[in-house]
């Protein structure tokens, strides 16, 4: 698996792109505010756009959802916990679920369904990548004063979905730079402690 990382908009939102050799299929992570810049580096690659994946449906993470749609008409998959947030005019064509299993351009993703960030937060899991959108950031997690957050359900998350998962897993998150389980599990004061 190839991944390329894109910051777009003012809040410096990772948005990534995810392409099997095979297949050369872009998977769109989170497109953030910039659909253009993501699609004109898609272009130049020589990909074929194939999806959009959102984390969540902050404005930061989908403002760019409605041009790269209008301009290839491919599908998005977001949980519909987080259809309240999404602005008008974007709609879920695939809903997410925990535990899903998804095989997109030659990539094979489960679905971790996080909610605390927002209710409709999730995590893509493939091989011993996790995009994280805002669950889990660099030695912090996402806020949870904004509407629909819920700092009881971020800790039950991290808990229950995150922190299982081998120290090996690479972790690229919604805004800042890459980490990994091992890291966080030490460094992270939000990250649960004792036994796995």
């Amino acid at each position: 698996m190839n991944i390329h990382h894109i910051q777009v908009g003012m809040i410096q939102t990772n948005c990534y792109i995810l392409w099997d050799d095979t297949e050369k299929k872009a998977l769109i992570i989170d497109p953030g505010a910039d659909g253009e810049k993501v699609l004109k580096w898609i272009d130049r690659e020589g990909l074929a756009p194939l999806a959009i994946l959102l984390t969540h449906g902050h404005f930061d993470h989908t403002g760019g959802v409605k041009r790269i749609q209008e301009r290839t008409g491919i599908p998005l998959y977001a949980h519909p916990a987080d259809s309240f947030i999404l602005r008008r005019g974007i709609t879920i064509g695939h809903p997410l679920h925990d535990g899903q299993e998804l095989r997109l351009g030659g990539l094979d993703i489960r679905v971790l369904h996080t909610p605390g960030h927002t209710p409709g937060s999730v995590c893509f899991l493939i091989g011993d990548t996790l995009l994280a959108g805002d669950t889990v950031l660099e030695n912090t997690v996402g806020r949870t004063d904004l509407h629909g957050g819920d700092s009881k359900a971020l800790t039950r998350s991290l808990r229950e979905k995150i922190a299982p998962l081998a120290d090996t897993v690479r972790i690229y998150s919604g805004h800042g730079a890459p980490s990994t389980i091992a890291k966080e599990r030490r460094l992270n004061p939000f990250f649960p402690r004792g036994d796995r």
